[in-house]
């Protein structure tokens, strides 16, 4: 069941009704985490491409026993007002910030927390960078890490509070074969089968395109990509592994294969909270929340991680 939680301000402010010093309670509210939260930002065609994975991942580390803030844009309303004789205007609304514990766990410290705040000013209508580290300071005291989900609307980048930045890219069936069929002597239809090289740098113009439309010009820190296929592989794990280290010469570091079920239809939208309580569901995202977890635990508490190799993890969503 879905339950309200009081934010780090509402605590602060209860502190000071009982006779405490707002500002005093509330900077020692953002203190109880220690050093800073890490902060980490999925990238993706759109928002509805990422809500399924990233749901998942987060509901992954929750059952780890992780404390987890998904930090939420919200929509801006619009209303009518009458500023003057000339006509209506409609004027946009910033709503009102409001925090949702998902799941808890019932014997551990474990718990998955959605905080939906607006991150622009109304009036200008643009990303308010001061704002969005307010929030991330003052919701993110006493998380272990705190996960972005911008508007579908704005797919930019925050490289100024990230600690981890994870491309997520949807491609589909794996191109193993030329997408060109050739007409053999015998009148059959062929398909050239393509080398892992050639299949790699498929992958990254399909997949990874969207990242240079984010009209930025400065490079993106990306830590790996997470690769949404369409299952069963129609390839072998030696054939997949020399994908990922094509895609390593190239500076692409494959975190996960995330495979959907060809019968199954990609599921947009928000998972329903008894799905983040279901532990088959969550199961299908472990391998994914697992190796991003270790990119940003490893910039967070120590240096670089050692390569390893990653295997195809399926998915139903």
């Amino acid at each position: 069941m879905v339950k309200r939680q009081p934010t780090s301000a509402q605590a602060a402010r209860s502190d000071a009704r009982a006779g405490g010093k707002y500002t005093t309670a509330l900077r020692e509210h953002r203190a109880r985490s220690g050093a800073p939260v890490p902060v980490v930002q999925f990238l993706a065609d759109g928002t509805d491409e990422l809500r399924p994975l990233v749901d998942g991942v987060s509901a992954s580390w929750a059952h780890s026993g992780l404390r987890v803030l998904l930090l939420q844009e919200a929509e801006s309303e619009l209303r009518i007002s009458f500023p003057s004789r000339k006509g209506q205007l409609l004027q946009p609304v910033p709503a009102e910030p409001t925090t949702t514990v998902l799941w808890e766990q019932a014997d551990g410290p474990g718990r998955l927390v959605r905080h939906i705040c607006p991150w622009d000013e109304p009036a200008v209508g643009e990303l308010d960078f001061a704002r969005l580290q307010e929030a991330i300071a003052t919701e993110g005291a006493g998380f272990d890490v705190v996960v972005l989900l911008q508007r579908c609307d704005r797919p930019y980048r925050l490289g100024e509070f990230v600690t981890s930045c994870v491309a997520v890219a949807r491609v589909g069936q794996l191109p193993h074969e030329d997408c060109v069929v050739r007409t053999t002597n015998t009148g059959e239809l062929a398909r050239t089968p393509l080398s892992p090289e050639q299949c790699a740098a498929v992958l990254r113009l399909r997949g990874l395109r969207f990242l240079f439309e984010l009209g930025d010009d400065d490079p993106i820190p990306l830590d790996g990509v997470i690769w949404r296929v369409r299952g069963p592989l129609p390839v072998t794990e030696t054939y997949l592994a020399e994908v990922d280290l094509d895609m390593a010469r190239f500076g692409v570091r494959t975190l996960a294969w995330s495979i959907w079920a060809r019968s199954s239809a990609w599921v947009c939208g928000a998972p329903r909270p008894e799905q983040l309580a279901d532990p088959a569901f969550v199961d299908h995202y472990s391998q994914a929340s697992a190796q991003v977890r270790r990119v940003w635990a490893a910039r967070t508490t120590g240096p670089g991680l050692v390569g390893a190799g990653v295997q195809p993890v399926s998915t139903s969503g």
